[in-house]
C-alpha cells in the first residue's frame, strides 16, 4: 500500500511539472517585427493605422504601439497603401536625420506622457482591435489608432521643425 501511494504521488508530480512547461511556452510570433499599416485616411486630416508595439506587459506594448504610429507618420512609409486615401500618404519629414538634428525636441516629444499623446486618438481603438502575438518573455500588441496628421504637421511648423 505504501508503494502505491508513493507511485501515485510520483505520477502526480510528473504530470504537473510537464503541464507547467507547456504553459510557459507561448511561441515565437512576438519576436517578429510587424510594420505599421494604413487602414484609411479621414477627411479631417487624420489617418487610421494599425501599429505594433513590444513590451513585457500589455500597457507598455500598447504605449509603444502608439509611439510607433506617430513615428511612422513622421518618418516612414506605411504598408498596405491600397486603402482609400492611403496611396498619397508620405512621411511628414523626409529623412530620419531630423531625429539627430533635433534630438532634444524628439526626446521630449516621445517620452512617456509626452506631446505625442496629443496626436493619437483612441477613437478607433476597441478591445477587439488589439491583437496579441506572444513570445516567451514579451508580447507584441497591434493596436488600431487614429493619428491626427494635420494637427501634427501644424505642431511641427509651430516648433520650427518643418
Amino acid at each position: 500500500m505504501k508503494n502505491l501511494v508513493i507511485l501515485f504521488i510520483g505520477i502526480m508530480l510528473f504530470t504537473t511539472s510537464c503541464s507547467r512547461y507547456k504553459s510557459r511556452y507561448k511561441g515565437t510570433a512576438g519576436y517578429y517585427s510587424f510594420q505599421t499599416e494604413c487602414l484609411g485616411a479621414e477627411y479631417d486630416g487624420s489617418v487610421t493605422v494599425r501599429a505594433w508595439g513590444k513590451g513585457r506587459y500589455r500597457f507598455d506594448a500598447v504605449d509603444q504601439a502608439r509611439k510607433e504610429a506617430v513615428r511612422t507618420i513622421l518618418f516612414k512609409n506605411m504598408r498596405n497603401t491600397n486603402q482609400p486615401g492611403c496611396d498619397l500618404m508620405i512621411p511628414l519629414l523626409n529623412s530620419e536625420n531630423y531625429l539627430q538634428t533635433h534630438a532634444v525636441f524628439f526626446n521630449e516629444f516621445f517620452k512617456d506622457d509626452g506631446a505625442y499623446a496629443d496626436f493619437v486618438s483612441r477613437k478607433d481603438e476597441a478591445l477587439a482591435s488589439k491583437e496579441r502575438k506572444d513570445a516567451k518573455k514579451e508580447a507584441t500588441f497591434g493596436v488600431v489608432v487614429r493619428v491626427k496628421r494635420s494637427a501634427l504637421r501644424d505642431y511641427l511648423i509651430q516648433n520650427k521643425i518643418l
